[in-house]
């Protein structure tokens, strides 16, 4: 909270075999932190950004889930919600649909 950023950017896991695999916890779990860490940073006056990791292929997995990270993200009070393809595979007509 010192650095002096004028913008704090969390990643957020948004495809669930991410959470269970990499962050060994629920997908439930998961959205609490997001939505702790983002409250908490706010209340701290704090800009947030949150980046959806993985979001396009955790959006093909389990469109419901990555949607709910998005939503938690946002109704905590980030500013910006990043919807990250991170692995580079979809092209503009598959986002677009």
């Amino acid at each position: 909270l010192n650095s002096g950023a004028p913008v704090i950017t969390l990643v957020a896991k948004s495809h669930d075999r991410h959470v269970e695999l990499a962050l060994r916890t629920t997908l439930e779990e998961n959205l609490e932190m997001v939505r702790d860490t983002v409250s908490h940073l706010r209340e701290q006056g704090r800009r947030v950004f949150v980046d959806c990791e993985h979001f396009f292929d955790g959006y093909r997995a389990n469109a419901a889930y990555a949607k709910s990270v998005v939503r938690t993200a946002h109704e905590a009070g980030a500013e910006v919600v990043i919807l990250c393809d991170t692995n580079g595979g979809m092209l503009p007509a598959q986002v677009q649909a």
